[in-house]
């Protein structure tokens, strides 16, 4: 594959060489800004899953609402 702006080859499977910004996108522990992890797939899947749970206690009577801050929007009902 050809640089869209030269004729060089390309790297890393982009669209331009070295010269013109191609580099390697760098992931989880690896990436240039990963500071704890709080951000990660992995932790905000369990947020989700626990957000769910609380919806469902909320729904059912098991739980008060006492959470703080903004209420969330899911499935279309504010909890």
């Amino acid at each position: 594959m050809e640089c869209k702006y030269c004729d060089k080859e390309t790297v890393f499977n982009t669209s331009v060489c070295n010269q013109h910004g191609g580099h390697r996108v760098r992931t989880g522990n690896e990436a240039p800004n990963y500071k704890h992890g709080g951000r990660t797939k992995e932790a905000m899947e369990s947020r989700e899953r626990l957000r769910m749970l609380t919806f469902i206690g909320n729904k059912l009577g098991f739980l008060k609402r006492k959470l703080r801050g903004r209420k969330i929007l899911i499935h279309g009902e504010w909890i």
